[in-house]
């Protein structure tokens, strides 16, 4: 599976991405570095918007969701995280 992930996401969270086997990148990485639009970005990925949600709650959310982001990433394989 592979992430792109907006600036503002969390080394940890990147951490426990890779630490399950997660490809994970910076959107500043790609398409258009910091110019791309978020239109762009949506066309390109699945757009998952996290707000205001503390790390460590962030991890808890994504450990029991994992599983299921796996599945959907068989009919889907991009997301992006902001």
């Amino acid at each position: 599976m592979k992430v792109l992930c907006d600036v503002h996401i969390t080394f940890k969270l990147i951490s426990f991405f890779k630490n399950n086997g997660i490809e994970t990148e910076y959107v500043n990485n790609k398409l258009n570095s910091f110019f791309t639009t978020g239109k762009t970005i949506s066309e390109y990925v699945i757009r998952i918007c996290l707000g205001n949600i503390p790390t460590a709650a962030l991890i808890i959310i994504f450990e029991s969701k994992l599983e299921f982001l796996k599945k959907l990433y068989q009919s889907t394989p991009k997301f992006y995280l902001e």
